[in-house]
This record gives structure tokens, C-alpha cells and sequence, in this order.
């Protein structure tokens, strides 16, 4: 039975986590999937949940290390409702210095980790390729000389 968080594989042969369930009609359920694709971007979409297959089902301890879209954290307890409790480390964000406190977040959220991809290594997968080296895409943006 797949569960909120979980890595599962869909049609589109790629991971995904369970982000939340939607009834859908005729009594089925849709499970609706998040996929970070880039570092700011992520891929939604929904899909029955008879054709999903589980990959992982990342586990927990108290205390371990975790991120929350890359910020640094330790990890406390999972709640009933599919959130998670971490403790969040100090931080500075725009100079503000923020201190160490405890935060609510959704269990998938933790669980993006296991899913991210580069947009080179996709980039390869295709073919052709589109996407230029970097050393091309800066050489193309060089302001030209007099």
C-alpha cells in the first residue's frame, strides 16, 4: 500500500513522492506526485494509484540530519497526519540571523532528496541534445568587443 512520502515510479518510468490521495471518480484513488527537476523547479502531476510502483520508503531516526529546501535540520518525529517535526539549525537569511527553533513540515518534503536529478544528466539521456556546455552558453553571453 503506498503511503504519503513514499518514492514510487509511475507511468512516466521516473521517481516521484507521494504528496497527498484525491478521490477520484468511480471510488478510485489518485495519488498526486511531486518531482524536483532542477533546483528551482518541480514537476505535479496526478496518476491512479493502482499504476504506481514503490521504490522506497525512506525511513527515520531521532536526531539525523536533514535538509528543508537546503536549509540544515534534525529530524524529531513523524506525525499521524503525514508532517514531520525538525528541529531547525540557525540560519541567516537577507543578514537577518534566524535562531535554532522547531518547525512543522510535510513528510515529502524531506523525501525530495531522494528524487533529484540534474538538468545535465537528463539533458543526456535525450537526443539530441539542446543544451549548450557552460563554457558555450558564457562564451555566447561575452559582451562583444569594439
Amino acid at each position: 500500500m503506498i503511503e504519503l512520502g513514499d518514492i514510487v515510479r509511475g507511468t512516466r518510468a521516473l521517481r516521484f513522492v507521494v504528496v497527498e490521495f484525491v478521490q477520484g471518480p468511480n471510488a478510485s484513488t489518485f495519488a498526486r506526485l511531486h518531482r524536483r527537476d532542477s533546483e528551482f523547479t518541480v514537476s505535479s502531476f496526478t496518476q491512479d494509484v493502482r499504476g504506481l510502483t514503490l521504490v522506497e520508503r525512506p525511513t527515520y531516526q531521532p536526531d539525523e540530519k536533514v535538509t528543508v529546501n537546503g536549509q540544515a535540520g534534525r529530524f524529531v518525529a513523524i506525525r499521524d497526519d503525514g508532517w514531520a517535526e525538525v528541529f531547525m539549525a540557525q540560519r541567516v537569511r537577507k543578514g537577518i540571523v534566524l535562531p535554532a527553533a522547531p518547525a512543522r513540515v510535510p513528510i515529502w518534503l524531506l523525501n525530495f532528496r531522494f528524487i533529484f536529478t540534474r538538468i545535465r544528466s537528463a539533458c543526456l539521456r535525450k537526443s539530441p541534445c539542446t543544451a549548450r556546455s557552460r563554457s558555450q552558453t558564457q562564451s555566447s553571453m561575452a559582451l562583444p568587443t569594439r
